[in-house]
Parts: C-alpha cells; sequence; structure tokens
C-alpha cells in the first residue's frame, strides 16, 4: 500500500470529487475498485495478517456497515478534537 496525500494524487483520479477526497480515506486498487471511508480503512487493516475480522464484519454483520460508516463521518468531521484523544 502506498500511502499519499489526496492532494497529490487527485489528478489521477478525475471521478472523485476534490470535496470527497477533503472528507474521507481513499483505497485504490490495481484492479480499479475503490474503497472509501471506514470501508476503505477496513481493507487496508485487511491486509495486516489476523487483521480481515473487521473486514469480514463490515461485509457481513447487519448495519455494522452503515454504523462503521456513521462512527467514521462523525470523526472525520472532528478530526483535530479526535486527534488530541487520540
Amino acid at each position: 500500500i502506498e500511502y499519499q496525500p489526496w492532494q497529490a494524487v487527485a489528478a489521477r483520479y478525475p471521478t472523485v470529487p476534490v470535496e470527497d477526497f477533503a472528507r474521507a480515506i481513499y483505497l485504490f486498487e490495481p484492479d480499479g475498485r475503490m474503497h472509501r471511508g471506514a470501508a476503505a480503512a477496513f481493507e487496508v487493516l485487511a491486509r495486516v495478517p489476523g487483521r480481515s475480522l473487521w473486514r469480514r464484519a463490515y461485509r457481513g454483520v447487519p448495519g455494522f456497515a452503515a454504523l462503521s460508516e456513521a462512527a467514521y463521518a462523525f470523526v472525520a468531521r472532528h478530526r483535530v478534537a479526535a486527534a488530541r484523544v487520540g
């Protein structure tokens, strides 16, 4: 996985509005698949041995994806305060 700030890669993905890049993380896969927000975070975690449980829950547990995205959006809107807590 190559981590880059959205400002450095936004031009390579013209279908993603700049405002969306500013709101959430994105994972672009070599095969063209794209994930954003909590889904992207869980996809990244799934590449770490022993951490795929979160992606399985996101994909298979009813309500988990919606709750995860809501929590992600809340933290993203309050990044400064979340960074202080973290």
